[in-house]
């Protein structure tokens, strides 16, 4: 079931955007913050989500630094023309770790802002990634 899992979210997020709302911004988002932990517990490696106010990538931790991680779905993804981080999120560059159990360095919520319109992306102390308006 766990690779049939894996399998499915392979190819959803490789699928390109099926459309330009905040709603599939953050979902796209919470779906590869699930994988990159997901990373961390397969290669038994920390792995992290960084973002900016640009946009966010992928690194791992390799020889006692973080590298840049460039395969897909992994790739530097920039924002959706509009979008941007709010509230407490907001910092110049922001990085969510996660161990090799696929626990994060800690809880966040990130406010995702479009317009009028905001949706969080949460990361529980567990490591479970969701979405709420």
């Amino acid at each position: 079931i766990f690779l049939i899992g894996l399998a499915s979210m392979a190819v959803v997020l490789t699928m390109p955007s099926s459309g330009s709302g905040l709603r599939n911004e953050a979902e796209r988002l919470a779906a590869r913050m699930a994988a990159v932990r997901d990373q961390a517990v397969i290669e038994s490696r920390s792995t992290a989500i960084w973002l900016r106010p640009s946009g966010y990538g992928f690194e791992q931790r390799r020889d006692g630094a973080w590298q840049a991680l460039d395969r897909k779905p992994f790739t530097t993804t920039d924002w959706q023309r509009g979008t941007s981080i709010g509230g407490r999120s907001k910092a110049a560059v922001q990085r969510i770790a996660f161990d090799p159990t696929g626990m994060p360095s800690a809880p966040a919520q990130l406010q995702l802002v479009n317009g009028g319109a905001e949706i969080h992306v949460n990361i529980s102390a567990s490591g479970e990634v969701s979405v709420a308006p």
